[in-house]
């Protein structure tokens, strides 16, 4: 089914006006086909993740002199530890709400 949604996207993405830079999805499209699908064609996805879901921190240190390609992931997202997260605070409009993004 997957596969049906991507290309329904690809065919009717010329629909889209050009200021639509956002698609918002249900958890069941977060798979890496999909993803790579919205972001080949310039748009940013916004989903919800799947429970079951492996999120990596991305390695923001240089590369060491040694053969080898170079080290990709620094490390497995525990949602419960956001120590790692920035902490941006509350929204003004709802104070219940945490914001903690981070690149994955």
């Amino acid at each position: 089914m997957i596969g049906f949604y991507r290309q329904q996207l690809r065919e009717h993405h010329h629909r889209l006006p050009p200021q639509v830079t956002y698609h918002a999805a249900g958890g069941y499209f977060a798979k890496k086909k999909y993803v790579d699908q919205v972001v080949s064609l310039n748009l940013h996805l916004i989903t919800k993740l799947r429970c079951d879901a492996d999120c990596l921190f991305l390695y923001p240190g240089p590369h060491p002199r040694r053969r080898g390609a170079r080290r990709k992931y620094d490390g497995k997202v525990n949602w419960q530890d956001l120590r790692r997260f920035e902490d941006l605070g509350t929204l003004e409009d709802a104070a219940h709400l945490q914001l903690y993004p981070a690149v994955v």
